[in-house]
């Protein structure tokens, strides 16, 4: 379960401290990918017996898929298709069309892989670009359906999608282009029936309405964004939208989506989404089984750092981040020196609150966090000091008047070079890691205050991130 959590805030930590996307590089462009072996060398070779050697392989951007080849069995006989976009030489320049994607089954008695669908990427979509690929069965067939997003929009914004699947009794694909835009788009079980879902979101824009007459003046209208939930009918195979939801009209993108439990009834999707601001809150989508219709809550969290949403602890439920200054610093969110709290909490749907599970401070800077009890949370506060690299932990005072202070040192979290650490360490303070050339020291102070902690507390809370 750390595990999990570690991965996820080391990837939180990376995108803090740069700013940029954590998948860095042009790899749209890339000629040729990596050498493929296995299926995918296979794959490969017959791609470019047919087309040609001069390919441009195209990588989804976005998604869990990110190969210009996909390996997946969408037929459920337990054997892998594959799915590749490319480009041929005569379109890579073409802004309207140009994108190939080939689905290709092996042959069981002969070996060669044999063309089931091919397709050209939408007319709508304005650029060469795969945005994402997603696999789900919505027809509860035993056949995973191909869901394909295209780039549409600069700011991928608008983007459009298609969806490639089995007609019954057929052994080829066929495509639906579907009448929507997206943002993001996740396909998941959302209604809980036992089939996948999609649920498409988008952001705020504006549109402007042509006028009927020429003595008529063009009209600008704003579009909120929403939350649109596609299924497919069993019979007909056909995607129907069974329900929309608005959500923040402020959004103008979102940092993170997540499909996982709410509690352990109900389970949802989770936005953790930007204002123009730069402003970052949290939104809610679930299906609700009694009223048959989305439901979308708004700002369930808001803050100033981009701490997302994520499953913290590996037990299936999706906690939620309230950051929150320390004793002292209430109002003064960038005070120099200032501690924010971070407490990942669970929304219960029933009472429409968040309950509390964990509280930490990540310091992003030097590379860890630091769990705190609930002990804490109102009678401490914190200081950082950038130059010595120290994290200091006191008892929060207040005169009558309110005026707040700072009381007995409880702990101090300090980073040394291993030349100052020398040989017997320093003074006062005990190894807790080492990372490279740095060692990772803590102080603990008074032992007879209620909120005093032990170095083996200290040991089991602090956890580097590597």
């Amino acid at each position: 379960m750390k595990k999990g959590f570690l991965i996820a805030l080391c990837c939180l930590l990376v995108a803090q401290l740069t700013g940029c996307s954590i998948f860095g590089g042009d790899t749209q462009n890339l000629m040729r990918p990596p050498k493929a072996t296995g299926a995918k060398a296979g794959v490969q070779q017959d791609i470019e017996k047919t087309v040609g050697s001069s390919v441009t392989y195209k990588y989804p951007q976005n998604g869990e898929y990110r190969s210009a080849v996909i390996m997946h069995d969408i037929t459920g006989d337990g054997e892998d298709e594959a799915i590749a976009f490319y480009a041929t030489p005569s379109t890579v320049q073409n802004t309207t069309t140009g994108i190939t994607m080939l689905v290709m089954d092996q042959n069981g008695a002969t070996g060669e892989w044999e063309v089931i669908g091919r397709f050209q990427n939408p007319e709508k979509s304005t650029g060469l670009a795969v945005d994402r690929v997603c696999f789900g069965d919505m027809d509860g067939d035993g056949k995973q359906e191909i869901v394909v997003g295209w780039n549409a929009s600069y700011d991928n914004s608008a983007n459009v999608f298609s969806i490639y699947s089995f007609a019954e009794g057929a052994e080829t694909l066929g495509e639906e282009q579907v009448q929507d835009t997206y943002a993001e788009l996740v396909m998941a079980d959302i209604t809980a029936d036992g089939k996948s879902d999609l649920l498409a979101i988008s952001v705020s824009s504006t549109i402007t309405v042509t006028p009927e007459t020429e003595e008529d003046v063009p009209v600008t209208q704003t579009v909120p964004a929403s939350a649109r939930l596609w299924q497919m009918e069993e019979e007909t195979r056909e995607l129907v939208s069974t329900g929309t939801v608005d959500l923040n009209p402020d959004t103008t993108r979102y940092l993170s989506v997540i499909f996982g439990g709410i509690d352990r009834e109900q389970v949802g999707v989770v936005l953790d989404s930007t204002q123009q601001s730069n402003t970052l809150f949290t939104q809610l989508v679930y299906w609700d089984k009694n009223q048959e219709c989305l439901v979308a809550y708004d700002n369930i969290s808001q803050r100033s750092m981009s701490t997302v949403s994520m499953d913290m602890d590996g037990d299936g439920l999706i906690e939620i981040p309230v950051v929150s200054p320390m004793q002292g610093y209430r109002g003064q969110r960038e005070a120099s020196g200032a501690c924010m709290i971070t407490q990942w909490c669970n929304f219960d749907i029933e009472l429409q609150e968040l309950e509390p599970k964990r509280s930490m401070i990540i310091n992003a800077a030097d590379g860890y966090w630091f769990d705190i009890s609930n002990s804490w949370i109102n009678d401490v506060t914190a200081r950082m000091e950038s130059d010595k690299r120290s994290l200091t932990f006191y008892v929060y005072e207040e005169d009558l008047f309110g005026v707040g202070s700072q009381g007995d040192e409880l702990l101090t979290i300090q980073l040394f070079s291993k030349r100052e650490w020398g040989e017997n360490g320093v003074e006062g303070f005990e190894l807790l890691q080492e990372k490279g050339d740095t060692v990772y020291a803590a102080k603990v102070g008074r032992a007879d205050l209620k909120w005093s902690i032990t170095m083996n507390e200290v040991r089991k809370n602090f956890q580097l991130v590597s």
